[in-house]
């Protein structure tokens, strides 16, 4: 079994391995991931012995890609010491002096046509076995992988999986082996989930190591709450700081946002400015319902786009444009007098956490109410960001309609990336114009 990084869900599937009568583990191969090469091996000995399997080998990985250099790892998803900060004594075994490349070969050699490998992290040894020896592919029985996104996004960014994106190089070299490779990507792993509710089943049962797992997932539990089943961490659940104000006691009108823009463009042309903080799906749609929509506003300023600069959903693309690339495309191209406040901008406007003392303490109308609502958003800030104070996104643009005097500009052509790894990229061709 070659795991990345023995984590919560590996560990899982490691004790899953070993109470499988069917099945006889001949070792565990380690690699970089969420935590180091060394901090893995130390977690397969630990779980080795917890599931009463002390003599089982393990064989520790190389602590780098192929190309070389120094691997990310992300203890924030499992914790410091990759099982959920479970805090486990050392262990008492050791590893073996073998690495897990000549361990791999040697074990397929030993027992040709025999030997399934089930690889969960990157595929840096499998990569290496590989180029060890020129029949290894041919030797093995099936090699299982954890890894690639297919038909769906990736989890590192939206054109990447986690597992793959640690070593392409070895990816690509394991893939074109002839080896008889099965890979189960994340598009396919996270329609299994282990519920809250599971996860007191399994709490109060019986199992062998269930209370050691259920400590092992409560970190990972939470992570996921954080990342990705409950987007509520920059701005609260209730996107207004988690400040629990009253339901509203008027109501929306009938008419949709698109129709609305559209009568308002048409009632009074040439004088309409919009203001869009969020994805411009609904200024699309407005493009799309009247062609002359363009035409009769007199300006749209837009918060999104990162130019010249990283994004912040992923290296290439803002949330705003990500949110919904192909409205932005029509936007961009529509003709209409745009302004485009992007993150590169944004950023460099910074409420500290003295400006929020002093606007807590001021008389403004607003001052304690907006104060509460900061309070999530600044603590993401540091947590995320080592930022102790928010960026302005909104008030910068807001001030960018009213008071364009404070700004200098870049003309051009803006276009958006609408597939791939460029999914939401905003281009600017300053060169061009549009026709």
């Amino acid at each position: 079994m070659e795991s990345s990084l023995i984590y919560t869900d590996d560990s899982v599937a490691i004790f899953m391995a070993f109470q499988t009568p069917q099945l006889e583990v001949l070792g565990l191969t380690t690699i970089f991931g969420n935590v180091t090469t060394e901090d893995a091996t130390c977690n397969a000995l630990i779980l080795g012995e917890i599931a009463g399997y002390p003599d089982v080998p393990v064989a520790e990985g190389s602590p780098e890609p192929l190309k070389g250099g120094t691997p990310d790892v992300a203890y924030f998803i499992h914790g410091s010491d990759g099982l959920g900060n479970t805090n486990l004594p050392p262990p008492k075994s050791k590893k073996i002096e073998k690495t897990a490349s000549e361990f791999l070969v040697d074990m397929v050699s030993e027992y040709p046509g025999q030997v399934s490998i089930l690889a969960l992290g990157p595929l840096t040894n499998l990569a290496l076995a590989v180029k060890k020896d020129s029949s290894f592919a041919s030797k093995v029985k099936r090699v299982v992988i954890l890894g690639g996104s297919f038909f769906a996004l990736g989890n590192v960014n939206p054109a990447a999986e986690a597992n793959i994106y640690g070593d392409p190089e070895a990816a690509d070299i394991v893939f074109t082996s002839g080896a008889n490779i099965v890979i189960t990507g994340i598009n396919i792993t996270r329609q299994v989930i282990m519920t809250d509710a599971d996860l007191d089943e399994l709490r109060l049962s019986q199992g062998r190591h269930v209370q050691l797992i259920s400590k092992m997932c409560k970190f990972y539990r939470d992570w996921h709450v954080a990342s990705d089943g409950v987007h509520d961490f920059v701005h609260g659940a209730n996107g207004l700081g988690n400040t629990n104000l009253p339901p509203p006691k008027s109501k929306k009108i009938e008419k949709t946002a698109s129709e609305f823009l559209v009568d308002m463009v048409s009632e009074y042309p040439g004088e309409v400015s919009i203001l869009a903080l969020g994805p411009l799906t609904n200024l699309a749609k407005a493009v799309k319902r009247d062609s002359s929509f363009a035409s009769k506003v007199k300006k749209v300023v837009i918060l999104g786009g990162s130019f010249f600069a990283l994004g912040n959903v992923n290296p290439a693309a803002e949330a705003n444009i990500y949110g919904d690339p192909e409205a932005a495309d029509v936007v961009f191209t529509s003709g209409a007098n745009i302004v485009i406040t992007g993150i590169n901008i944004t950023r460099q406007v910074i409420m500290t956490d003295a400006d929020l003392d002093e606007l807590r303490q001021s008389e403004g109308r607003h001052a304690q109410l907006l104060s509460t609502m900061c309070k999530c958003y600044r603590d993401w800030h540091v947590e995320s960001l080592g930022v102790y104070g928010i960026f302005l996104h909104d008030p910068v643009s807001f001030v960018a309609l009213v008071r364009p005097d404070l700004f200098t500009y870049k003309k051009g052509v803006v276009r958006v990336g609408t597939e791939g790894i460029y999914m939401g990229h905003t281009l600017l061709d300053h060169e061009q114009k549009y026709i």
